[in-house]
């Protein structure tokens, strides 16, 4: 194997590793799509590339290397109005506009390709060059590719940087364009030179050899930018950038904030706090709770929480949009740029962190989110704690109640002792005043008076001789306790010690006393 075909060796040996790589990227965009059809025109490209140099070292310039010279020039032509399609692509929001526009791209593509493949005006034939490659000889035509190139590669350049600087497109749109930017610069200036150099007989480097390398550096850095969503953006790392200073302000709020939490009194506080570090509305929503905090009057408080039960990390809206497209659909209804679970697995200390649309504004970087993941587990411990304090306020409150409950059995059990004494008392007083309502009956000679029988004496004054008579009576029963007497009769001790006075029966039964010790 020559020397001259290592280039595109190790060239096709990173677009098999980027293959790879891009087939372990589930989910599909036009944007990824478009980068797969770019990575298979230029596999095909090195393939033509390093059987060509291997013949050419073995058999020289013959019919072959004329055939693999077209092959190769045809994918170029190709090749650059897929580039300048995915500028367009990252520059450019897709809003429905850009449908139309894209077929012209290809306009030029038609007829390049018949005039190189079908006839000799475009490229008349290849010659050798430098002794170790091949170079095209210019047909009458050869201008059209001198000027298409050019301007397609200049005219993905002013896309991209437009959509770099624009301030329509999102954070990490204009990341994705810088280093689109970034790594087609190699691949735009040799192009470029090779253009200008050959029309005017000056180049000293082929594009079979330098070209490779360029195009491998671009496909690296694109695969990255195309495939990932959390992106370091290049601005950061220039010293004297305005972004660099903006990230290092905010990078120094999140450090300060993440000093305060042991501060702050409640969970509304650290909501409201954050709101106002990370630049965007923050609510809270717990699971079979509803809003737990909110740091605005925001659509965030009537997200569906169906939506949220299931989710078990981080979800960016922009990362939702391909794998998950009704939870975008969603996000974006409802304002929400990212949601956070916490503790998604916990009855009790569930909750989810939703965050409004600015949050994407500062937080697109992989730093950015390696930043702002400490501030949300630092929440994440301030929540588990809020709510280990709240089941230990409930586990004592139902200690409590337990024993209340206990007393309150106690107390039913002694209620419904007395109930049951009191019903015996009270069939032991109906039976006693039965049996006295009868003794009545059958001795109502014995009892009544004749005077009152006779009428010489009123109602009221036989009713209180009767009264007297069964007090007297209980009272000999009772053996003279006053307490059983009252319940045998079923008065109150009060109203039997007046009822006593009233008929004079304890200074009767004082009396009685007296004489006995006498």
């Amino acid at each position: 194997m020559t020397y001259d075909a290592i280039p595109s060796l190790v060239a096709l040996v990173f677009k098999v590793v980027l293959f790879g790589f891009a087939f372990r990227f589930h989910a599909r965009n036009k944007i990824t799509r478009l980068f797969l059809v770019l990575l298979v025109l230029l596999s095909f490209q090195n393939i033509v590339e390093f059987f060509g140099f291997i013949h050419f070292a073995r058999h020289g310039l013959d019919d072959t290397i004329m055939r693999l010279g077209y092959i190769y020039f045809a994918i170029g032509i190709a090749f650059f109005a897929v580039i300048l399609h995915l500028s367009l692509r990252l520059s450019v929001d897709d809003s429905g506009q850009l449908e139309p526009i894209l077929p012209w791209l290809y306009l030029p593509v038609l007829p390049l390709e018949y005039l190189l493949l079908f006839t000799h005006r475009l490229v008349a034939g290849f010659r050798l060059f430098e002794g170790y490659t091949v170079l095209r000889i210019a047909g009458p035509f050869y201008f059209l590719f001198e000027a298409y190139v050019p301007l397609y590669l200049i005219a993905t350049v002013v896309y991209l940087v437009y959509g770099a600087r624009s301030g329509r497109q999102s954070a990490l749109r204009r990341t994705r364009n810088r280093l689109w930017l970034l790594a087609l610069s190699p691949f735009v200036l040799i192009n470029l030179y090779l253009v200008i150099a050959n029309h005017f007989g000056l180049a000293k480097i082929s594009s079979t050899v330098y070209l490779p390398l360029a195009v491998t550096f671009f496909l690296i850095v694109t695969a990255y930018a195309t495939h990932q969503y959390r992106l370091f953006d290049i601005e950061f790392f220039i010293p004297w950038s305005k972004l660099r200073s903006r990230k290092t302000a905010f990078y120094a709020r999140i450090q300060a904030m993440i000093g305060e939490f042991a501060e702050l009194h409640s969970v509304k506080d650290a909501v409201s706090r954050m709101a106002e570090t990370l630049g965007c509305p923050v609510a809270l929503i717990g699971a079979s709770k509803g809003v737990l905090a909110m740091s605005a009057v925001s659509a965030a408080s009537d997200f569906p929480e169906d939506a949220l039960q299931p989710l078990r990390q981080i979800v960016i809206a922009d990362e939702a949009a391909d794998r998950y497209p009704v939870l975008h659909a969603a996000m974006r209804q409802h304002g929400v740029a990212a949601i956070v679970p916490f503790h998604a697995a916990s009855e009790s200390a569930a909750g989810w962190l939703l965050l409004g649309d600015p949050f994407s504004s500062h937080v697109y970087t992989a730093r950015d989110f390696r930043v702002v993941e400490q501030l949300f587990d630092r929440l994440a411990d301030g929540l588990l704690d809020h709510f280990v304090d709240l089941r230990r306020q409930l586990a004592a409150t139902q200690r409590e109640s337990r024993a209340r409950g206990q007393r309150l059995a106690e107390l039913e059990k002694e209620l419904t002792s007395l109930r049951r004494e009191n019903q015996g008392l009270r069939g032991e007083h109906e039976r006693w005043v039965l049996s006295q309502a009868q003794t009545l009956a059958t001795e109502g000679s014995r009892v009544i008076p004749e005077d009152a029988a006779a009428g010489r004496r009123t109602l009221d004054e036989v009713l209180a001789e009767v009264e007297a008579r069964l007090i007297e009576q209980a009272l000999q029963q009772c053996r003279g306790n006053k307490s059983e007497t009252a319940r045998l009769l079923g008065l109150r001790p009060n109203t039997l010690h007046y009822r006593l006075q009233r008929h004079g029966l304890a200074v009767q039964k004082r009396d009685e006393r007296d004489s006995d010790h006498s």
